[in-house]
């Protein structure tokens, strides 16, 4: 059964220690990516490629050098997952949030392998769509191979080569050495059922004991599985996704809130701590400063008592007779050296006046430090004992709220972890159960195994749905006036359009074609509640031509065309995401006339808009 809540990207991301991270945002609908050649569009249909499972790194191009790893926000309507991978390993990694807020509690690593382990971005791909398949043929003679999401991605992702291919898209989804092995894939993805549960035998007789071998492995199976599920309901409480979902999101929210509480805290603290050191410093000074006065005061006050002292020794002197010393015959008081004693008096009176001012202003000056003092001391106080509660309540938030939240999270996480494996293999369980009913009733009727291949696979109604789907369409964006598709299943496997089979039309209609087949399919397994991606990318299914010059094979796409493709598909994906890149030089006035098609328009410098996809280091 399809999803509605499938995966769409929401935001790629490419990352460096040190360097501005170069990102491009996408949303539901038609994304429209294009401008000028050479500015890192093809680079953002790579980053893409491998964010989902691909081989390939992204080419080494100069404007990615110093960047290490490539982020994938992927979205549905309740919750968001990030993928990372490393541009240099190509390590891989999921985080259970948006990217601005990646933690290492949140991450799990995946492994690269899409076949072998248990952990990778296949197999969470893969649930998020619904889809439980689990082989398709590999080759004629038999062989079958996992079921993987890069089943699917043949036919979802077109690169600039594939769009233009004038063979079958589908045969070639694989690779050119694959035919079988994607052929096998299609018809797993439109029919709804793989090569488990579609028996395909070409003997003209049942095979008991191929039934009684497959009968043991598959009750050996569900008695593996019915173990495994015990053991999970056994130890947790099962509940409803959405609900534990919600409840990650709550806990995300609010340990994000709590870190910016915190950081208000912390923050807070150091002004607090600034203001601490301001005041230390500013009493100091202070200190000094009465220390200072106070020595000052103490010198005055000698002063005063020195020229106090001199003031009564000249009344003492004044009291003695002038007389004539007996042994020198000097007179003690010579004239012209006796000052009037009015005058002397008057002197000192004037001197110590002038101290006695001094030391008024300087008591005045150092109750003012010491008031100043008393302030600061207060001051001081306070905000020592701000500075404690502060560090409690960060102390507290820290090793209490917080970390409460986190190891709350964490367990949730794994409580999810545990619904979804424990839907998995009850999917297991009843899909087993079905395959082990169907071989006990052959078994019992000894009924023939059909061997039509067009009844147990691709039959003549889903033909039909998906090659009507791809007429509306041409026709639609007036590459044809009308256009009668039919499927050859028997040769070229691919679309013959008004009796013309798709290989004997040119590069440029082949590539337009090709969307549309692409987005047929798409369209169908949604609308037929298949497991189907709803991300599809298309790299340059118009050819980007200027519209002033055909292109080096010879055809030109009208702007009536490019703006009919752009405003159909706007008109009929809603819940999907289309991204399209192209090199587009012209329609760019009308494009911004058709309301809800997302537009990005890369530049190389010489007209206003984003240039190129990396962010610019001069």
């Amino acid at each position: 059964m399809a999803k509605t809540d499938n995966y769409i990207i929401n935001k790629l991301v490419v990352s460096g220690n040190g360097l501005e991270d170069a990102v491009i945002k996408f949303s539901k609908g038609v994304n429209v990516i294009y401008g000028a050649s050479n500015t890192g569009k093809s680079y953002i249909f790579s980053l893409i490629n491998f964010m989902l499972g691909g081989n390939e790194t992204p080419p080494s191009i100069d404007e990615a050098k110093g960047y290490e790893f490539i982020y994938m926000e992927l979205k549905t309507a309740n919750k968001y997952v990030t993928l990372e991978r490393s541009l240099y390993d190509g390590k891989t990694a999921c985080y259970y949030s948006e990217y601005s807020n990646l933690s290492k509690e949140l991450k799990k690593s995946f492994s690269k392998n899409h076949t072998t382990k248990p952990n990778n971005i296949s197999k969470m791909m893969l649930n998020n769509i619904g889809a439980t398949y689990e082989k398709n043929l590999k080759s004629k003679d038999g062989k079958k191979q996992n079921f993987t999401f890069r089943s699917y991605t043949g036919l979802t992702l077109l690169s600039e080569t594939a769009i233009v291919n004038r063979k079958s898209i589908i045969r070639e989804a694989a690779g050119g050495y694959q035919k079988t092995a994607s052929v096998s894939a299609f018809e797993t993805i439109v029919t709804g059922s793989d090569y488990i549960h579609s028996a395909v035998d070409d003997s003209s007789k049942i095979d008991i004991n191929s039934i009684e071998i497959e009968l043991n492995l598959l009750e050996e199976e569900l008695k593996t599985y019915r173990s495994d599920y015990e053991k999970i309901v056994s130890n947790s409480v099962f509940e409803n996704e959405i609900d534990v979902s919600n409840e990650i999101n709550i806990l995300l929210e609010d340990i994000e809130r709590d870190k910016e509480f915190l950081s208000e805290l912390q923050q807070e603290k150091k002004e607090f701590s600034n203001k601490e050191e301001k005041h230390k410093e500013e009493l100091n000074y202070y200190l000094k400063l009465e220390k200072k006065f106070k020595l000052l005061q103490s010198n005055y006050q000698s002063d005063y008592s020195r020229i106090d002292f001199i003031g009564e020794t000249r009344y003492y002197f004044d009291q003695l007779d002038n007389v004539i010393c007996p042994i020198c015959g000097i007179q003690s008081k010579p004239k012209g050296q006796i000052e009037s004693s009015d005058d002397f008096l008057k002197i000192i009176s004037i001197e110590k006046k002038d101290i006695e001012n001094k030391m008024s202003d300087l008591e005045v000056t150092i109750n003012i430090l010491q008031e100043k003092t008393a302030l600061l001391l207060e001051t001081q106080d306070k905000n020592q004992a701000q500075i404690f509660l502060l560090e409690n309540t960060i102390s507290e938030l820290s090793s209490n709220e917080i970390e409460k939240k986190l190891e709350r999270l964490q367990k949730r996480l794994i409580d999810r972890d545990k619904l979804n494996q424990g839907k998995y293999i009850d999917n297991k369980i009843a899909d087993k159960t079905v395959r082990k009913e169907e071989l006990l009733k052959k078994k019992e009727n000894g009924s023939k195994v059909s061997t039509s291949k067009n009844n147990t696979r691709l039959t003549m109604a889903i033909r039909e749905s998906i090659c009507e789907i791809v007429s509306e369409l041409l026709t639609k964006w007036k590459l044809f006036e009308s256009a009668k598709v039919s499927f050859d299943i028997e040769d070229n496997y691919d679309l013959i359009i008004n009796g013309k089979a798709k290989n004997s039309f040119g590069k440029g209609y082949a590539a337009i074609i090709n969307s549309a087949l692409s987005i047929a399919i798409m369209l169908y397994c949604r609308r037929n509640d298949l497991p189907y991606p709803k991300i599809l990318v298309l790299d340059s299914p118009l050819l980007s031509f200027d519209g002033k010059r055909k292109n080096d094979i010879g055809e030109k796409v009208p702007d009536e065309l490019k703006i009919s493709f752009f405003k159909y598909l706007n008109e009929i994906i809603k819940e999907e995401q289309i991204i399209i890149i192209e090199n587009l030089r012209t329609a760019q006035q009308e494009l911004n006339t058709i309301k809800g098609l997302k537009l990005n328009f890369f530049t190389n410098g010489e007209e206003e808009g984003r240039v190129g996809f990396f962010p610019n280091r001069s």
